[in-house]
């Protein structure tokens, strides 16, 4: 998406970043054997998406 035009696509980069640490708290939650993400953590990482998005 980025290769299309960057400027416009910017928001896309941002949202991949974003699912990637959404990813990686996943993995970590999962490693320490919690059940849930942080709430702080969840709730950064929807607003950050929602930013990137809208």
């Amino acid at each position: 998406m980025l290769e299309l035009h960057p400027r416009w696509q910017k928001w896309a980069g941002t949202v991949i970043d974003v699912l990637r640490d959404t990813a990686k708290a996943v993995d970590q939650a999962r490693a320490a054997e919690a059940d849930q993400l942080d709430p702080d953590l969840l709730a950064d990482l929807r607003a950050r998406y929602d930013k990137a998005v809208t």
